[in-house]
């Protein structure tokens, strides 16, 4: 309703403008438009003048044609008032509404109508970028659990270099596995720190295991980061590379802390690197759960992937 339009107009916050502004925008909104008759509107091109003319021309008419008409007959400056009028009626109304004889006799109607084209595709593929960039920060839940437990298409492991098993969660899973999980890593010949391999997953409810060999953090401070990102990226890649494999519309993946355990990565510093690295290289397609173990390492993720920055010691 073009009243109560209107009236939520009268509500928003204009504390952004300046002080002339604010006068001029208070004169139009103040006044019961309504209430006005043609001999009170003024079509001076002022700005505030054209802006009352148009919105007092907007409630009175019915129509596009009633609204092009009305900001006519006002007189002054028909052409800025009837730019506004008719700006804001197609907004209302709809292209459709447009008479087509006013079209065609558009000077430069190929021109312009070519301009509308590419501008509509421009709102378009803005559109789809928002939606998909929605979708993408959408894909991504941090929980606190055992990871071992969920039902998910690709858990990852934060293994060792020998990819043989170790202490942490590393172990927990080679454990819960079985026996067949280790005889296919002694054929891996190992992994490079900052890269990953895949396993099935035998015993696990998971389908497929990714090993991802982070970095010791001690005595590699320069090193850690890179290698740590790499880390995560090489998990995205192997996952993606699953799903196209095998022509999944999602997967579902389960990704613990990585080198934050005995290979000693301060926390917080990790934390950072596996959200950063997981939004940057994921897409719509994947649904990521970050499982933390450890109650500080939840805290820590959520307050990041919610924009809350603190460090172990503010927690």
């Amino acid at each position: 309703d073009k009243q109560d339009a209107y009236e939520n107009i009268k509500k928003e916050d204009y504390s952004m403008f300046s002080n002339e502004s604010i006068d001029c925008y208070y004169r139009v909104l103040e006044d019961n438009l309504n209430d006005l008759t043609i001999d009170d509107i003024k079509s001076s091109g002022y700005v505030v003048d054209s802006l009352e003319a148009s919105m007092w021309v907007l409630l009175k008419a019915n129509n596009y044609i009633d609204s092009i008409l009305g900001a006519v007959n006002l007189g002054g400056d028909t052409d800025t008032i009837a730019a506004i009028t008719g700006s804001m009626a197609g907004i209302i109304y709809g292209y459709d509404t447009i008479p087509k004889k006013w079209v065609n006799q558009l000077a430069r109607k190929d021109y312009l109508l070519e301009l509308s084209e590419k501008f509509e595709n421009c709102l378009k593929d803005d559109i789809e970028v928002l939606e998909d960039e929605k979708e993408e920060k959408n894909n991504i839940e941090v929980i606190q659990g055992d990871l071992t437990a969920m039902n998910l298409d690709i858990i990852v492991n934060a293994a060792n270099e020998t990819l043989l098993g170790g202490g942490g969660i590393d172990g927990v899973i080679h454990y819960k596995a079985g026996p067949k999980l280790l005889e296919e890593c002694k054929k891996l010949n190992g992994c490079e720190i900052g890269s990953a391999k895949m396993t099935d997953a035998y015993n696990l409810p998971c389908k497929k295991i990714i090993h991802a060999c982070g970095p010791v953090y001690y005595g590699n401070r320069e090193k850690a980061p890179v290698q740590l990102e790499s880390c995560y990226k090489k998990c995205m890649e192997l996952a993606e590379q699953y799903r196209v494999d095998n022509r999944l519309n999602i997967i579902t993946i389960g990704i613990p802390c990585i080198s934050t355990g005995i290979y000693g990565y301060p926390k917080d510093e990790a934390c950072k690197i596996a959200i950063d690295t997981v939004k940057k290289y994921s897409n719509k397609n994947m649904q990521i759960k970050l499982v933390c173990y450890e109650e500080l390492d939840y805290k820590l993720y959520m307050n990041y992937i919610n924009g809350i920055e603190k460090n172990v010691f503010e927690l």
